[in-house]
């Protein structure tokens, strides 16, 4: 019942988050949260928790490992390895880029060459929630919030990134907030295929009737890095990856 009509196939969709933990009082390690799916309806999630090592680096070198794991998953439910591979990443500012490429991007590609002859498509998304952009829609002479589904993708865009802007949700009361995507790879996808599929993950969040400001695997990341640094501060059991456990 919680589905929507994907019709790409062999693809798994992935999603990373990290949740900070050191602070003025608290010395608590980074979390990054990654959740991949294993399903061809994209509602089952494989999830692995990564303790952050190194204050200089976003994700530790688990990465690779964790991912790893969740091709290995994803084969023996499928009995083949996804021909292509869309990640969100959440929570990478412009200047953060390079560093997301040189670390966590690196990651994703090392842990390719752990299976022979593997080089699937890969197409590579950050997405932004804290942005000031507002945007309006124009009826008569007064000003409006734009339909959910609404992409900007055009004037006001970076001029050296392929980015668009989505509003995925109706808001009742003040200005709503689209969310702001850059397209770093696309992985043999056109862009209407990911503002299309980057709007429709937002219906498919478990823990919420409607839609979301992300797309679900952003906010299954995100609320199992905010998990497991809040509360539990220690890798979560094996068995439990394939649950959705932090909802």
């Amino acid at each position: 019942m919680w589905a929507i009509q994907i019709p790409i196939k062999k693809m798994m969709l992935v999603g990373i988050d990290v949740w900070h933990g050191a602070t003025a009082t608290s010395k608590r390690a980074s979390v990054a949260g990654l959740v991949a799916s294993y399903d061809s309806k994209y509602t089952k999630w494989y999830s692995r928790a990564i303790f952050q090592e190194s204050a200089e680096h976003e994700i530790s070198n688990k990465l690779k490992i964790a991912f790893v794991s969740a091709l290995t998953h994803f084969v023996t439910q499928n009995a083949g390895l996804p021909e292509k591979i869309v990640i969100y990443r959440d929570g990478v500012s412009d200047g953060g880029i390079p560093e997301f490429r040189e670390n966590e991007l690196s990651a994703f590609r090392g842990a390719f060459k752990e299976f022979p002859n593997y080089n699937p498509d890969l197409c590579v998304v950050i997405v932004s929630k804290r942005i000031n952009v507002r945007m309006y829609s124009v009826k008569g002479k007064t000003l409006d919030n734009p339909m959910p589904g609404t992409v900007m993708d055009q004037k006001v865009t970076k001029p050296y990134y392929q980015d668009f802007y989505l509003v995925s949700q109706y808001v009742r009361q003040g200005t709503v907030t689209p969310s702001h995507f850059i397209v770093l790879e696309n992985g043999g996808l056109s862009a209407d295929h990911i503002q299309k599929l980057s709007y429709k993950l937002t219906h498919m969040y478990y823990n919420w009737p409607g839609t979301v400001r992300v797309p679900a695997p952003c906010q299954y990341a995100h609320k199992l890095s905010a998990l497991v640094g809040e509360n539990i501060q220690a890798e979560p059991s094996a068995d439990l990856a394939d649950k959705l456990y932090y909802l």
